[in-house]
């Protein structure tokens, strides 16, 4: 979700982001610049360095405790422990909703994304991830959500859910980046619901429209198969 590309960069943010605190104690800056220390030591790779700095905002209120508390569940989601990610989260979720924060949504996906991680409740992130889209239905967290929603459907075989979500997807956000994802999700459901001729026409609009996507070769595939059935059962 967030890119980790420039470690070396975020980590020299952080170190000049440690000097605020030491030229300027009494400032706001000072409390600012810890929570940006917390965020570029998740962004540069060092988890519980950055759990250490956040760790004094979770036990305060309002924006600063709810930005930390996302950093924080996030460290917890790339260190595979997406439990206490949850909890973190959903620890937070309730007063971020209240005050109808703009941290909510961002919280809201840090604890699907958290469900959805455990294999054993991945079922019920879906729901979780519908709720971030109708929190946020026109933020970009809003899509990748809805498009988790529908993904997440296919992958528990909640074929008919996947379609449904997929077709909301396309319908508000048909020029997204991840509309030929959405668009394949959306042709599997037809495919897994033995609606051959839709699944085939799904898959011909996607060779047709995306002439250089590494999945062509799949979609063919599929796309075969969906013909066969068609002409045959």
């Amino acid at each position: 979700m967030y890119p980790r590309h420039n470690a070396e960069r975020h980590a020299e943010a952080a170190a000049l982001y440690e000097s605020v605190p030491a030229k300027f104690p009494e400032s706001q800056h000072a409390s600012r610049a810890a929570l940006a220390r917390g965020k570029c030591h998740y962004l540069a790779g060092n988890f519980a360095q950055a759990r250490n700095l956040l760790a004094d905002f979770l036990q305060t209120k309002g924006p600063a405790a709810y930005e930390a508390a996302h950093w924080t569940a996030r460290t917890w989601l790339e260190e595979k422990q997406p439990q206490k990610a949850v909890e973190v989260a959903e620890g937070m979720i309730p007063q971020a909703r209240g005050d109808k924060s703009e941290w909510l949504a961002p919280l809201l996906m840090d604890r699907a994304d958290a469900v959805y991680a455990i294999a054993e409740r991945r079922k019920e992130s879906i729901g979780f991830f519908e709720a971030v889209a109708q929190t946020a239905p026109q933020d970009p967290i809003g899509a990748q959500a809805l498009y988790m929603a529908a993904f997440a459907s296919l992958e528990v075989g909640d074929n008919a859910g996947a379609l449904k979500r997929a077709e909301a997807f396309l319908a508000a956000h048909p020029k997204h980046d991840l509309a030929a994802e959405v668009t394949q999700i959306k042709a599997e459901g037809h495919l897994l619901l033995n609606q051959w001729k839709e699944a085939d026409a799904e898959y011909a609009k996607l060779l047709a429209q995306q002439a250089e996507h590494p999945d062509r070769l799949l979609w063919s595939v599929r796309r075969a198969l969906a013909a066969t059935c068609a002409l045959t059962r």
